[in-house]
């Protein structure tokens, strides 16, 4: 099992509190910088990162 890097649990672990389109870019950009720093250390735990908010936003858009 390989160990989370921090900023990918807390980002990932706020993702499921945003129940609309706005609330989840509003949320990606708040984190931009951390998110980017994540990538830069962990290009495989970036690309799960950015495939969480792909999975919340089409769920959120089958909601809708």
């Amino acid at each position: 099992m390989t160990t989370k890097h921090p900023i990918f649990i807390v980002i990932s672990t706020f993702i499921d509190g945003h129940k609309t389109l706005e609330g989840l870019h509003n949320f990606y950009r708040i984190n931009k910088k951390p998110i980017e720093l994540l990538r830069s250390s962990d290009e495989g735990q970036y690309q799960e990162l950015i495939d969480l908010f792909a999975d919340h936003k089409k769920i959120i858009k089958s909601d809708c």
